[in-house]
């Protein structure tokens, strides 16, 4: 269901038991391909760089849990963002990290696990965090568009999410809607009518086009 990660010298795939519902990961070599397999098809590639442990919280969610695609601007650089989910001291981290050139795609959390980037637990436990490079007031290259919407399409038919874009401020109850938002469409969990998260933040903003990336998932 999830990979290939390389990590600890071995590839790595997620693995779901589905009569049992169990998940796991296992190394490649001990595991034999078959023609079924995550209604997600094949996942883009990935880097994986674990972020520091105090970065999130460990779970073991299931597609029935996860129906949120939430969308970030880093306001840096695609290292820069990197290197705070992997500083202990940030408190803050993403599922994936996406930049500007070819193959660009780093994942950070398991994405059974919850990250913590939305200023709002509910929908960091309802959904998967994604951090572009670049800033909210700045237009994007192409290739950064087609990086993430390489993943996010995948991660939407893996988790059966919609690949649609929700307007305005999303439901305060996150299992009242699903879809792909920004940031600043999170509500603020102690005033709901306010996006942005608890710090009210604008990202991905102005120079995301919302309708170019729709149109590539």
């Amino acid at each position: 269901m999830n990979g290939p990660i390389d990590k600890d010298g071995y590839t790595w795939w997620g693995v779901h038991w589905l009569d049992r519902g169990v998940w796991g990961w296992s190394v490649e070599r001990y595991l034999t391909s078959t023609s079924g397999g995550g209604s997600g098809g094949s996942k883009p590639s990935v880097t994986f760089d674990q972020a520091a442990s105090g970065n999130y919280a460990a779970a073991n969610r299931t597609a029935s849990d996860i129906n949120w695609i939430i969308i970030h601007t880093i306001q840096g650089s695609y290292e820069g963002g990197i290197s705070v989910f992997n500083d202990p001291d940030s408190g803050v981290s993403a599922h994936y990290v996406v930049g500007n050139s070819s193959g660009q795609i780093t994942q950070m959390v398991y994405d059974d696990d919850i990250s913590y980037a939305a200023g709002n637990y509910d929908y960091n436990s309802a959904g998967l965090n994604f951090e572009n490079e670049g800033y909210a007031s700045e237009s994007h290259p192409d290739q950064l568009y087609q990086n993430l919407a390489s993943i996010v399409s995948w991660a939407c038919e893996e988790y059966g999410i919609p690949k649609s874009h929700p307007t305005g401020v999303a439901p305060a109850d996150p299992a009242d809607g699903s879809g792909i938002i920004g940031h600043e469409q999170v509500p603020d969990p102690d005033n709901p009518s306010v996006g942005g998260g608890a710090s009210h933040h604008t990202d991905p903003g102005s120079g995301w086009e919302w309708d170019y990336f729709m149109s590539l998932l």
